[in-house]
């Protein structure tokens, strides 16, 4: 599993990610010959490398611009001839692509090599063998980076517990894990004095005939990631580029904020990269794309129409003023806020519509998966909506494409968490008083003496629980559970958890964490109607059900929660004016059913048909109406708990329960 890449210093307790395992990175130019690193020769001629050169139909193919001894640059692949097929690293030295059909594809790449243009071309002939098992994704990558390989089977027959990943040729790797039965591995690049091939090939059997496929990498030299405490990405971080080459910070934007060279002690000054808020007080879909760098471009168009579709009430835009850029790479998991840059950094498996979009994102796990794996419970979440899941993710085996609305509610609340961080270093109320001049990171470091606003938060309106706060630092940090921590019951953490002031585990992890927690909880409630639940279950085996001990949906309904919910919204968004309003009239949260399963704990909130059906449960009963955003809205109270409806077409205002929900 690969460690996160950031090092703390000073305010770096306050990143999202906040216990990060170091990472030493071998590499540069002179640190190795190759037969120092187990090479083994695949290729000897130079210009364009084909693997697969018998293509099946949907079968991949991996193309590379090899010249090992030559500096390339200025690359650019096309598609000249065929079937369209996509592909979405046409600057990069290596494309790959899945053709659909059977015949030929013509494609070109043009390049300045040793600073002469050139220009090649490449025919690839496919058959109407139809493929049976496919590896994805050939690529190009630095070395010292993270490298995802996966195996997609597309015939019924083939069981994936038969699946063998194996290395035929280059340099060695060391797999994370064991690579039989494995759908996906993982390593990272090996250390290499010239631009390097590594061939795989992944096999599965249907019974009868052992299948196989070829997935290449190229790995390219990289120089030496400097070895002191001042560097604030010690291991290799993806090629990123400005989304919009013509952004007034092109030249700057991707040093200042994704580089293995950015040092502590000498951050970008605002004068170089400023807060959005220093472009524009209002800005515009356009002014932001000019503070956004990306692995692949598709990452920035999607981000793109995001903001121009799903933004109705400016909340993002408001926001991202608060950030000097947005990060979009196929090698952020989990996504994070860094005070060092000023940039908010995201993961974009919300983003993706198309599966070669997809194949481009690394599936290299979060490196918090295993922390809290010796505690004796969990606490599982969710954001529901409609008593269902608000949205879902697709196994990553299923090439599927989404619709844009698949993702909003998902990217909606990591951009409200990612920028209630933002907000809490870079306030409103501070942005006029910030010099020009200054460094982000002095800048911040001098405000934190004065304290930031989680850090008022935890003085004015404190979580208690000092249970809850080690527990968090086990499961979020990847700290060492005591015997004591270990041997704590689902009902001993319902007891500590269940009556404190926090709406969910990962607010105990830091300050800045319940700052972030209780906003996006509470933009979730008022932009879209969705709750979040939380509970506390048993720590499940592999075939044991996830059973409810204790659990909440709507927790930021809790009348001890709500002063907390209140204080933050007021200062991440003080545009959001109607929020105390909204925030007075939420409902006291529903009870999970302890004994049920998580599953079975789904349909807890109340509709009109069962409130009917209940009637004579009902001691008190009312109902009017309010408007919101100049929409009628029905608000129906019963026994003290209070359901918000859709909103009422004119026929159906005066009519009490029209409708589910």
């Amino acid at each position: 599993m690969k460690n996160f890449r950031m090092k703390q210093k000073g305010l770096l307790s306050s990143v999202i990610v906040l216990s990060m395992a170091l990472q030493a990175c071998g590499g540069g130019s002179d640190s190795s010959s190759p037969s120092e690193v187990g090479y083994t020769p695949v290729v000897t001629k130079t210009g364009i490398i084909a693997f697969d050169d018998a293509t099946k139909t949907a079968q991949p193919v991996d193309l590379f611009l090899y010249y090992p001894d030559d500096t390339l640059s200025n690359i650019n692949w096309q598609q000249t001839a065929g079937n369209n097929v996509v592909f979405h690293a046409s600057r990069s030295k290596g494309i790959a692509f899945t053709p659909a059909a059977s015949g030929e594809y013509d494609f070109q790449v043009s390049f300045t090599r040793n600073g002469v243009s050139e220009t090649l071309t490449h025919t690839v002939v496919v058959s109407d063998e139809s493929s049976q098992i496919s590896a994805r994704l050939g690529q190009a990558t630095l070395e010292g980076s993270s490298v995802s390989l996966s195996a997609h089977i597309e015939n019924s027959a083939i069981t994936s517990d038969s699946i063998q990943w194996q290395q035929v040729s280059g340099p060695t790797v060391a797999f994370s894990e064991a690579t039989s039965g494995k759908s996906a591995v993982f390593f990272t690049a090996p250390a290499v004095s010239a631009d390097s091939l590594l061939e795989f090939t992944v096999s599965a059997s249907d019974g009868s005939t052992r299948h196989q496929d070829t997935v290449a990498i190229l790995v390219e030299n990289a120089p030496d990631i400097a070895s002191n405490d001042n560097i604030a990405y010690d291991t290799r971080l993806a090629t990123v580029f400005p989304f919009n080459a013509n952004s007034p910070y092109a030249d700057v934007i991707t040093q200042c904020v994704y580089s293995n060279s950015i040092d502590f002690r000498t951050t970008c000054r605002f004068n170089e990269l400023p807060l959005i808020a220093q472009d524009s007080a209002s800005p515009t879909v356009n002014d932001i794309m000019n503070h956004v760098v990306v692995s692949h471009q598709w990452m920035g168009e999607r981000f793109k129409a995001f903001l121009e579709n799903n933004d109705p009430h400016g909340d993002f835009k408001n926001l991202l003023r608060a950030t000097t850029a947005i990060v979009i790479s196929s090698d952020v998991r989990p996504s994070y806020y860094w005070a060092v840059t000023g940039a908010i950094h995201l993961d974009p498996s919300d983003l993706w519509l198309t599966p070669e979009e997809r194949d481009t994102i690394s599936q290299v796990p979060d490196f918090r998966a295993s922390f809290g794996d010796t505690l004796n419970f969990i606490m599982p979440w969710r954001y529901i909506k409609n008593n269902n899941y608000a949205s879902f993710s697709y196994p990553s085996n299923l090439r599927v494409t989404r619709e844009p609305a698949e993702g909003v509610y998902e990217f909606a609340a990591l951009l409200y968490h990612e920028l209630a961080h933002a907000n809490d270093y870079f306030p409103q109320s501070q942005w006029a008083s910030i010099n020009k001049n200054d460094r982000v990171l002095e800048n911040v470091n001098q405000r934190q003496k004065d304290g930031i606003p989680s850090d008022k938060l935890s003085i004015a309106l404190p979580l208690q629980g000092a249970e809850m706060y080690r527990l968090a630092q086990v499961r979020y940090k990847g700290e060492t559970a005591t015997e004591t921590e270990k041997s704590y019951s689902p009902s001993d953490v319902a007891g500590f958890f269940s009556p404190e002031h926090s709406p969910h585990f990962y607010n105990y992890s830091s300050k800045r964490e319940d700052y972030a927690m209780l906003f996006d909880a509470i933009m979730m409630k008022a932009r879209y109607n969705v709750d979040r639940d939380i509970a506390v279950t048993n720590q499940p085996s592999t075939s044991e059900a996830v059973i409810v001990t204790w659990g909440q949906r709507g927790r930021i309904g809790d009348e001890n929660i709500k002063p907390r919910v209140d204080y933050v919204t007021s200062r991440i968004l003080p545009e959001f004016t109607e929020a105390s309003d909204i925030i007075d009239n939420l409902t006291a949260p529903i009870a999970m059913h302890p004994g049920r399963s998580w599953a079975e704990n789904l349909a807890i909130t109340p509709t009109i048909n069962q409130i009917n059906k209940e009637a004579d449960q009902i001691d008190t009963l009312s109902t009017d109406s309010f408007l919101l955003d100049n929409v009628k809205h029905q608000r129906v109270n019963v026994n003290g708990q209070m359901f918000f409806e859709k909103p009422l077409p004119p026929s159906k205002q005066n009519k009490l329960f029209y409708l589910d929900f």
